[in-house]
């Protein structure tokens, strides 16, 4: 068989990669955020106007595309 042993993973390994989980695991809640409350807005705006908010779209087109 193979006689392959995995190279050891460092405690300090670990500790940066659970660092780079949480970090971008607040960007995409953070996103998630930004991206809900606009769509609000945008219901909100063309509930009111009913036109869209052109400059809302395209940011949150930005966003999503982020």
């Amino acid at each position: 068989m193979n006689d392959y042993a995995a190279p050891k993973v460092t405690r300090g390994q670990i500790a940066v990669r659970l660092l780079y989980t949480l970090l971008y695991l607040a960007v995409f809640c953070i996103l998630k955020g930004i991206i809900l409350l606009t769509t609000l807005f945008q219901f909100v705006y063309l509930f009111i106007t009913r036109n869209h908010s052109e400059p809302t779209r395209v940011f949150v087109n930005q966003v999503v595309t982020y």
